[in-house]
């Protein structure tokens, strides 16, 4: 399996369970329509990377801008800006912890803040904000990210994502009916843990053996698929892969390995040679023990985005439907390269990781290199979400990149062999 050396960076999957040292005050309903009457209510959201951004106020603030992301407890703040008048009422010191090698991170708990999506409102909402931003997150997304809101918003409304025209619908359980036309759409019961979803899935591993997952539905991770090796006899480290970074997680960087599985079955129907990536045992360390019994992994949107999909949590169950995304193949980012934007605004592309042996390292591509065209384009033309998009796409089997280092123009050609 030579294509396994073509391992992918992945950006911003890591949104993972908190663990709060403090305990959380203001429990009870939290979000409600203003509108007693309404039954329901859609929006539309930003998709990039696989991510889900959709507009927000905490108390009377300008608008903000969140993940939307079931594989997160609580909602946090990651970038506490200056110019949008974010005021705070009752505020405590605390530790948190999730992915990553590193020890616990310090934030901010404050509770009863008022939360207003559009017509969707609450004030009762527990947010925790960060002391440093570790995700980086407006730069690796090239736009303004102001944080993640996890499960809160879940509770209260069935919630129907259609991924293909970008809108998300809150639905009123009370006032919901599952007419005839769902009755085609594959349903899935779901367990709620800490307040997260889990799903069991049939899965083919690479050496034919068939296993049920139990799985967290994970639409903040742009991934397709975490297993974690040894949850199960059979999940096993891919042999042919090296061990790599991963990503960032509120505990430092994670490392693991990738490679594919040869099936997931969902309803009657299987999605095949599904990219896979293999934590290492430190960096998943608090999910394996704090998380549900059983768990084996987590379940992402490069997989979720096929289908049209309804997420109860007042009913238990998740229904899916494929799309057109469906057959659509999935892929690692051969390159090795990780971008992101310094200045928001502006297409300017600087490469922030180079992975060890991949082919970019092998053309000498460095960390801080601005790239200045890609395949004789100027970047002028590319969004960040576009430039991640190419070093996907295995279709190219050479990238050829004008790189400034430091003042310096020079030219690589990166073989995606």
């Amino acid at each position: 399996m030579k294509n396994l050396f073509y391992l992918f960076f992945i950006f911003l999957f890591v949104y993972k369970p908190l663990n709060g040292y403090a305990q959380e005050e203001g429990d009870g309903k939290r979000f409600y329509f203003k509108d007693d009457n309404r039954k329901e209510m859609t929006i539309s959201f930003r998709f990039i990377n696989n991510l889900i951004i959709i507009p927000l106020s905490i108390n009377n603030s300008d608008s903000l801008y969140f993940i939307l992301d079931t594989g997160l407890r609580f909602t946090v703040l990651t970038n506490l800006p200056t110019d949008k008048n974010v005021i705070f009422n009752k505020v405590k010191e605390t530790l948190i912890s999730g992915l990553g090698e590193e020890d616990d991170s310090k934030a901010w708990i404050t509770y009863n803040n008022k939360v207003e999506i559009n017509n969707i409102t609450s004030e009762n909402v527990t947010i925790y904000v960060l002391e440093h931003d570790r995700f980086n997150l407006s730069s690796q997304m090239g736009t303004e990210i102001n944080g993640i809101i996890g499960n809160d918003i879940f509770e209260n409304f069935i919630i129907k994502i259609d991924y293909l025209r970008q809108k998300i619908t809150f639905a009123d359980p009370d006032k919901f009916n599952y007419s005839k036309k769902y009755d085609k759409w594959v349903e899935y019961s779901i367990t709620l843990y800490n307040k997260k979803p889990y799903i069991e899935l049939p899965v083919v591993l690479q050496n034919d053996s068939l296993i049920t997952a139990k799985l967290l539905l994970d639409n903040g991770s742009s991934d397709a698929l975490w297993l974690f090796p040894y949850t199960n006899p059979n999940i096993q480290y891919p042999t042919e892969s090296e061990s790599f970074y991963l990503g960032q997680g509120l505990n430092g960087n994670i490392y693991g390995k990738q490679g594919h599985i040869k099936g997931l079955d969902i309803g009657n129907r299987t999605l095949k040679d599904v990219t896979a990536s293999f934590p290492d045992s430190l960096s998943v360390r608090y999910a394996i023990m704090n998380d549900v019994p059983g768990r084996n992994g987590s379940i992402g949107t490069e997989v979720l985005r096929r289908f049209h999909l309804i997420i109860d949590y007042p009913n238990l169950k998740v229904l899916m439907k494929p799309n057109a995304n469906f057959d659509d193949k999935f892929y690692f980012n051969l390159s090795g390269l990780e971008v992101i934007t310094p200045y928001l605004g502006l297409p300017i592309y600087e490469i922030s990781q180079v992975r060890k042996n991949s082919p970019s390292d092998i053309a000498k591509v460095q960390i801080g290199d601005q790239i200045m065209e890609i395949n004789n384009t100027e970047v002028i033309e590319y969004t960040l979400n576009d430039i991640i998009a190419i070093l996907k796409n295995s279709s190219c089997k050479k990238l050829k990149l004008k790189l400034n280092r430091n003042g310096e123009i020079i030219t690589v050609n990166i073989m995606l062999y």
